[in-house]
């Protein structure tokens, strides 16, 4: 991740934010990337044209967890994916052949969020898209990070052909 941190053709999203670049020749946007992910959650869609991504936190920042029927996370995740269905519909014409992944957190040797992972592979499913699922593990604070970790990027290489998705500096998908 840290290769693509200042570049003038990268854009990063930050936490609990959707954001959409277009590859050459349609833009000149040739990584889309997130990082600091230890605990939340990201979704993207991918083409060789345009690629949207999402990073989700479980908590939007300033908020305090669940009390009685007010589930802050919840609505911040229905939020942002709406804002990622929206920026699909709107631009589809940029993904005539997409996929989709999801990158969730594990703690404990389970799944820490299990409900976002299945509302947001419910919801990429209605829009006909094949979804990959990538579990990382949540590091503990103060946990040394190696260059790259709790980060995804996507990355086109402006020829017209599916880019790759780097989730902690490994291939995802090509």
């Amino acid at each position: 991740m840290s290769q693509f941190q200042n570049q003038s053709h990268t854009i990063r999203v930050p936490q609990n934010a959707v954001q959409i670049a277009y590859w050459p020749p349609h833009g000149t946007t040739r990584v889309l990337a997130t990082s600091g992910l230890n605990g939340c959650t990201a979704l993207g869609i991918i083409s060789p044209q345009a690629g949207i991504l999402a990073h989700i936190a479980p908590i939007p920042g300033g908020q305090s967890a669940t009390t009685g029927n007010d589930d802050p996370g919840k609505r911040n995740l229905i939020r942002l994916v709406q804002a990622v269905i929206d920026l699909y519909n709107r631009n589809r014409t940029y993904f005539p052949v997409a996929q989709s992944f999801v990158v969730v957190a594990m703690y404990g040797g389970s799944t820490a969020l299990p409900e976002h992972r299945q509302t947001i592979q419910a919801v990429l499913q209605r829009l006909g898209l094949s979804c990959t699922v990538k579990e990382y593990n949540v590091l503990d604070a103060g946990t040394p990070r190696s260059p790259g970790e709790t980060s995804v990027a996507i990355v086109s290489d402006g020829t017209g052909r599916m880019p790759t998705v780097y989730v902690n500096g490994n291939v995802l998908q090509r």
